[in-house]
């Protein structure tokens, strides 16, 4: 995969001032508005690249050109809703990720460091607080990551596979949540969240995507290279990594096969019902050996794995559709549901998300000058399985902090030009940055080394899992470089006329 070269803000589409911001005295949905609380669902994927989808496609395109991925099912999907040029998880590790999104804390605030983990009782989420506001709530998840008491707070229904049984793909996670929907004759408001695991390693697509993706080399794929692995920094894989990245591409295209019939529903539904409003987005993204000798997301905080798709759907056109040259942030789910619902409450003050909606949220921002709109304080995490490379980061702007936690892991400043695969360079001035920003970056590195020290290692993943927990974690991919093949089984989709092989984006 070639570096990235950002034609985002060549764009004329992504201008704060003209899009995101042209009827910012419309209140969006019905928070401050007398009438009924709009339907939420919130659809997250596993492992999903912004780049391999939709409009970001072109946004981040290479040299020679757009990710050769067809998402036809996404990019419809993105053409009717609001999105996010740049979009940022606060942590790559699934578990961990997802209870931001349902809390808008930070993992050190929520607690779910890992996949091991589960929320603090003390923790209040999104859910619970829809529950208590009259809404049905419904989760359909593919995995055990995230069936844990904290999360299953405040939901009515809570269906996934318990640890032990068979993983559930794509296609069978949306049937059951669709069943759920078209059952739901209540008056009530629904929360539904849905989350899809395709894209994560091992990486499957299934015959008729990888023939397409790989030719000839289809069904000849050693196990090896559907894994997540760290690979011999003394080799090039020059044969190998384009391999894995058709599976990759493959396993996209499969997922959005899955979320197909999901989004026609969406989109199909009747402006004159109650209104819902979705978001889309990923837990984290996935490293494909463009600067580690690794295949994978957990132990570093690249933007590879950093950088997600962030997409909000309103059913009755509430808010206007186009590309926001505005960063959105994962934990910014939970104060976006909550201020558009109209059920108020605080959240994410302690981790800086924002109700990207909110009437009071973006017309001061509207106020700012062009080139300070986007600039945005965001702080990133990872708590790696194997417990010997947790880092923290922080960004501002273009700009990205990461803070050393480990000797032989890439600290310092780097300086980002948009978009997944570009280069980070560590930036050698730092004076270009506020006496703000640095006392922010100065406090964040004192925080990080005193919570380093009283933690270290009695919150290691290894020190908290059963037999059991360690094997099936293991078969996904997540205790190190030799797995075995124990994620959701992937449905094969219906034969497509062009089973070209493609080029590698």
């Amino acid at each position: 995969m070639n570096p990235v070269v950002p034609t985002r803000r060549l764009a004329a589409g992504l201008a704060l001032a003209g899009l995101l911001f042209g009827c910012s005295t419309e209140t969006p949905g019905p928070s401050k508005a007398k009438g009924p609380k709009p339907d939420l669902m919130l659809i997250t994927v596993d492992t999903l690249r912004s780049d391999h989808m939709g409009p970001y496609r072109d946004l981040y395109a290479g040299p020679d050109g757009p990710a050769q991925v067809e998402t036809p099912a996404f990019d419809e999907f993105a053409d009717a809703s609001r999105v996010y040029a740049t979009a940022y998880t606060a942590i790559p590790l699934t578990t961990a990720s997802l209870g931001s999104m349902l809390t808008g804390k930070l993992p050190r605030h929520h607690g779910a460091l890992n996949n091991s983990m589960d929320l603090s009782g003390d923790v209040r989420t999104i859910v619970m607080a829809l529950d208590e506001a009259g809404y049905d709530t419904a989760a359909f998840l593919p995995t055990f990551l995230a069936g844990k008491p904290g999360f299953e707070r405040g939901f009515d229904v809570y269906d996934y596979p318990k640890l032990g049984q068979p993983g559930r793909d794509g296609f069978e996670v949306v049937k059951r949540a669709m069943k759920w929907l078209e059952g739901h004759d209540k008056d009530a408001p629904t929360f539904v969240w849905i989350h899809l695991f395709d894209p994560h390693a091992p990486y499957d697509p299934g015959p008729e995507l990888e023939r397409k993706h790989l030719g000839d080399l289809a069904g000849k794929i050693p196990d090896y290279l559907r894994e997540e692995v760290f690979l011999d920094p003394s080799k090039t894989y020059d044969k190998e990594i384009p391999i894995v990245r058709g599976l990759y591409r493959g396993d996209v295209e499969l997922t959005d096969n899955a979320l197909a019939p999901l989004f026609r529903m969406l989109l199909d539904r009747p402006a004159t019902e109650r209104e819902r409003l979705t978001i889309l987005t990923a837990d984290h993204g996935e490293h494909l050996a463009e600067r580690e000798s690794y295949i994978g997301h957990t132990g570093y905080l690249h933007e590879e794995m950093l950088l997600v798709p962030f997409i909000v759907h309103s059913s009755s056109g509430a808010i206007e559709t186009g590309i926001i040259d505005y960063p959105a942030f994962t934990p910014d789910v939970s104060p976006t549901f909550a201020e558009y619902s109209g059920i108020g409450g605080q959240w994410g003050y302690d981790s800086g998300a924002k109700p990207l909606l909110s009437p009071d949220f973006l017309e001061p921002l509207a106020e700012l000058p062009a080139d300070q709109q986007r600039l945005r304080f965001m702080v990133h995490e990872t708590f790696a399985p194997e417990g010997f490379y947790d880092q923290m980061a922080a960004r501002y702007g273009d700009s990205k902090y990461i803070v050393e936690t480990a000797p032989e892991r890439p600290a310092g400043f780097y300086l980002m030009d948009g978009g997944p695969a570009v280069a980070e360079d560590i930036l050698g001035d730092q004076d270009a940055w506020s006496a703000e920003v640095r006392a922010r970056f100065d406090a964040l590195t004192e925080r990080m080394s005193a919570w380093q020290a009283e933690t270290d290692p009695i919150l290691r993943l290894d020190s908290t899992l059963t037999q059991e927990q360690r094997e099936a974690l293991d078969a996904m991919g997540y205790m190190g470089d030799d797995h075995g093949h124990g994620a959701p089984p992937k449905q094969q989709p219906k034969p497509t006329e062009d089973t070209a092989p493609g080029k590698d984006g």
